[in-house]
């Protein structure tokens, strides 16, 4: 009887915790209808979404190596 009263007692708690939060969701903010795709002929999307994601993967590769070169290194 005791795990269908804690079973009873958690959903209760999922439910208002659902609850507050669709409660909080702002209503003037912009939805997801309201945005266009990314345009290629732009510079600012083709530096954004293409160029940028490429440099940080190799900074992120280079320090990745960087660090591996200083782990295998032997201290004196």
């Amino acid at each position: 009887m005791k795990i269908v009263k804690d079973t009873f007692q958690q959903f209760l708690i999922l439910v208002f915790i659902s609850a507050f939060a669709y409660g909080q969701q702002p209503t003037h903010s912009s939805g997801p209808q309201d945005y266009s795709k990314v345009d290629l002929n732009n510079w600012f999307d083709i530096i954004t979404f293409i160029i940028l994601p490429i440099v940080i993967l190799i900074l992120y590769l280079l320090w990745r190596k960087q660090v591996r070169n200083r782990k295998s290194t032997p201290k004196n």
